[in-house]
């Protein structure tokens, strides 16, 4: 049975990533001027500490937008009672992407686009945030994908929820 269907108008963002940075363990700064990691000579080392970099500003307001546009379609969707839903449901995700002027690539694998498993995580947290799920873990299946829109066409994303069922 399908909850929710809806469409968000965009460019999407992807969620960040923990990224290793060496840090100097006398230190604590990865830029640091007296130890190797920081082109130094006093023989410091980096223990590859696990630093999170987010999205930024342009995460934030598109997180924003997805569970704004996210939470006007719950509230539309009035025979399924009040959301948050508890149970598992089914997530799918169809992002389009403007081309760039100069971009040969048949699909939208440029790195200014990010991966899908962080854009697919983005839009998951938005569901929660808009009130849509209880937690992104009842997210049980899943299918997506990324291309380029055609042209006159927005980027963006299509969401579609359903409950999952055996």
């Amino acid at each position: 049975m399908k909850l929710v269907d809806f469409w968000v108008p965009n460019k999407p963002r992807p969620k960040g990533s923990w990224t290793p940075i060496p840090l100097c363990v006398r230190h604590g700064n990865p830029r640091c001027t007296t130890c190797t990691v920081g082109g130094g000579k006093d023989g410091g080392v980096g223990d590859g500490v696990r630093v999170f970099l987010d999205g930024g500003e342009a995460l934030s307001e598109w997180a924003r937008r997805v569970a704004e546009v996210a939470g006007d379609a719950y509230r539309r969707v009035s025979d399924l009672g009040t959301p948050p839903w508890a149970g598992p449901v089914d997530v799918e995700t169809r992002f389009l992407f403007a081309r760039p002027a100069r971009c040969g690539e048949d699909f939208p694998v440029i790195p200014s686009i990010g991966d899908g498993d962080k854009l697919v995580r983005a839009v998951w947290d938005a569901l929660v945030i808009g009130r849509g799920l209880v937690d992104d873990r009842q997210v049980v299946d899943w299918l997506g994908g990324k291309r380029w829109a055609l042209p006159g066409m927005p980027a963006g994303v299509l969401v579609s929820v359903r409950t999952a069922e055996l």
